[in-house]
Parts: C-alpha cells; sequence; structure tokens
C-alpha cells in the first residue's frame, strides 16, 4: 500500500504544483538569437495584469490500480496577498488513502509553495525553456514547443497552444522532464486557462501516469470562479 500511494501522492502534488506556476510566467524578454517568432517573443514580454488573487470552488479527483482506489474531494480555495493561499474543505468521498495521502496532500503542497515562492521554478519563461513553434496548428491556436533548459520536476517537455489574435495562453501539455519516482515512468500533465474579465486564470488541469505494478494513475483539478483580483465574476455551481 505504501509504494502505490506515495506513487500517487506524488503525481497529485505534483500536478498541482505545475498548474499553479504556469500561470505565472515571467515578463521577460524574447529570446535574443533572433529566431524566435513574432508570436512568442509577444507572449515572452507581455505585461498583462497578474493573478494576485482569487475565490475558487475546486474540484479534485485521483485514481488508480485501474480504478479501484479512487476518490473525490470539493473545496473552497483562495489567494491573498497578505494571508497567502488558503483552503476549506467542502466534501470527500471515496477512498480514505488517496483523499489524505492525494488530494488533501495536493492543496497542502500549494500552500506550501506558495508560501516560499518555489511556485515560481515552473514558470513559462526564457530563463526556464526554449521556444519554438511548431507545424500542425489546431483552429485559432499555434503550438509552440517548449524545451526545459534544465531536469527539474516542475519543468515540462511538451508544447504551448497560444491564440493566433493575441498571442495568448489557451494550454499546456507535456510530460515532466524529471521522473518524480522509479516506479512513475511517464507523467503527463495537461492545463488549460482562460481569459476571466481580462485576467488569464487556470480552469483545468490532468496529469496521467505509467506505474510500475499499478498500471495507469489519474489525477485532476478543475476551478469554478467566484472572484478574481477581489471582483467578483460568477456564482459557483457549489452556490447554486
Amino acid at each position: 500500500m505504501t509504494r502505490f500511494t506515495t506513487i500517487i501522492m506524488t503525481l497529485a502534488v505534483s500536478g498541482s504544483v505545475l498548474l499553479y506556476a504556469a500561470g505565472r510566467e515571467g515578463r521577460d524578454e524574447a529570446p535574443a538569437n533572433g529566431a524566435a517568432s513574432t508570436l512568442i517573443a509577444r507572449f515572452l514580454s507581455s505585461e498583462d495584469a497578474p493573478l494576485t488573487g482569487y475565490r475558487a470552488f475546486r474540484t479534485l479527483e485521483a485514481e488508480t490500480r485501474g480504478g479501484k482506489m479512487r476518490a473525490r474531494l470539493t473545496a473552497w480555495t483562495s489567494l491573498d496577498p497578505a494571508q497567502g493561499f488558503q483552503y476549506s474543505v467542502v466534501d470527500e468521498t471515496g477512498s480514505g488513502v488517496i483523499r489524505g495521502k492525494v488530494l488533501h496532500a495536493a492543496l497542502e503542497a500549494e500552500r506550501t509553495l506558495t508560501a516560499t515562492g518555489e511556485a515560481d521554478k515552473g514558470a513559462l519563461s526564457a530563463s526556464n525553456y526554449e521556444f519554438s513553434v511548431e507545424p500542425g496548428d489546431e483552429e485559432g491556436l499555434v503550438r509552440v514547443a517548449i524545451h526545459p533548459k534544465r531536469r527539474e520536476t516542475m519543468l515540462l517537455d511538451g508544447r504551448v497552444f497560444l491564440t493566433e489574435s493575441g498571442a495568448d495562453l489557451a494550454r499546456v501539455e507535456g510530460y515532466l522532464v524529471k521522473r518524480p519516482s522509479f516506479w512513475t515512468r511517464e507523467v503527463h500533465v495537461v492545463r488549460r486557462y482562460e481569459r476571466i474579465r481580462g485576467i488569464r486564470v487556470p480552469v483545468s488541469m490532468q496529469s496521467t501516469a505509467r506505474v510500475l505494478v499499478a498500471g495507469r494513475s489519474t489525477f485532476s483539478m478543475t476551478y469554478e470562479y467566484e472572484s478574481i483580483n477581489g471582483v467578483r465574476v460568477s456564482q459557483p455551481s457549489a452556490q447554486r
């Protein structure tokens, strides 16, 4: 039991940390080699208003062992410049091991990394990644390959999808460049973003790992925002 819970806990914590970090890309200058496209340069030099605070209703789910162990948790989460990241669990069901070692652990990891500033190590910036345009665009989106400049657990080898019109981040997907454990052979992460009241925010993330013996293990998290940067934006379904 210990081996399995350690594996999926690592998967969940890595996924939640990456979700937060990717939404805080640095305001970097465009790469100096002249090969970067105008789109990439616009993305890296963006001066958009940052996400400094929010209140959101989150749903977290995880499973392993072919679905034999699974759990679900809902919680109110908030970020405040003074108080940092906080959360309050509303409901939780399923495996007690996964609830404690995965879902609660993911939220605790986010609180710790927000407080210490460690989340910034995963930023989508020229200091962390090399960027290059790829073929195979989706409608309205441009694929940009991202390759980390060093092997760290919080970095991905994959791609980002930017809007053609505004060089805005819509999606990030790829594999953790550094394997979180011997037993976890692959960790694939997909994070999605939207603009709400002009602020880019994460709206969902999914991570999947191929684990020795245990097989496929998954973790997911979705957001419903009540307020962003102090402005009320919606009424989450939890209150409807």
